[in-house]
C-alpha cells in the first residue's frame, strides 16, 4: 500500500497539472504566427483540425472539453489566440454554450463553431450564442481556409 500525505498529494496533482498545460508566450509577448484553439472531445477531428491549422503555419492546441479551453484561456490570457474553433456537440457543455460562456469571461477571439450533420439552425445557434461563424464537418484545407480569410478580413 502507497501512502502519501496530503502536502505530497497537492504537490504531486500540481505537478501533473501544470505538465499537461501547454508551453506558450503570454499573451503581452509578440507572437510570431497566428495561433488558435480547438475544442473537440473526439481525438480524431482534433488532430486533423489541428494538421490543417498546421498546414497554415498556425500554431494549434487542442483540448478534449470546454472546461479545459476556458482554464487555459484563465491561465494564459483571454485573447491569446487568433481562432477558436469549437465543436458543437460535446458531453458536458454544448458549443454554443461554451460561445457563450467565452463570450461572458471577456474573449474576443474569433470564435469558429463546427458542427456534424451542418444545418442552418446549428449556425444560427452558434452565432446567436457569440461565434463568428459556423462550419461543417468534415474540415477540409480549402474549406477552413476559406472561412479563416472571412474572419481574418472581419
Amino acid at each position: 500500500m502507497v501512502r502519501m500525505s496530503l502536502s505530497g498529494f497537492k504537490r504531486a496533482a500540481w505537478h501533473f497539472s501544470e505538465k499537461r498545460v501547454p508551453q506558450r508566450k503570454r499573451p503581452s509577448e509578440e507572437k510570431s504566427r497566428e495561433t488558435a484553439l480547438v475544442v473537440d472531445e473526439a481525438n480524431t477531428c482534433r488532430s486533423i483540425a489541428q494538421g490543417i491549422l498546421q498546414s497554415f503555419d498556425i500554431d494549434a492546441v487542442g483540448v478534449p472539453t470546454p472546461e479545459a479551453a476556458m482554464d487555459l484561456l484563465i491561465r494564459g490570457g483571454v485573447d491569446y489566440y487568433n481562432f477558436i474553433l469549437v465543436d458543437f456537440h460535446m458531453t458536458t457543455i454544448t458549443g454554443p454554450e461554451t460561445a457563450r460562456r467565452l463570450r461572458l469571461m471577456g474573449v474576443t477571439t474569433k470564435i469558429l463553431g463546427v458542427s456534424l450533420n451542418h444545418t442552418e439552425e446549428k449556425a444560427r445557434a452558434f452565432v446567436e450564442a457569440g461565434a463568428d461563424a459556423c462550419i461543417g464537418k468534415p474540415l477540409t484545407a480549402e474549406s477552413l481556409g476559406n472561412v479563416l480569410q472571412e474572419l481574418r478580413n472581419m
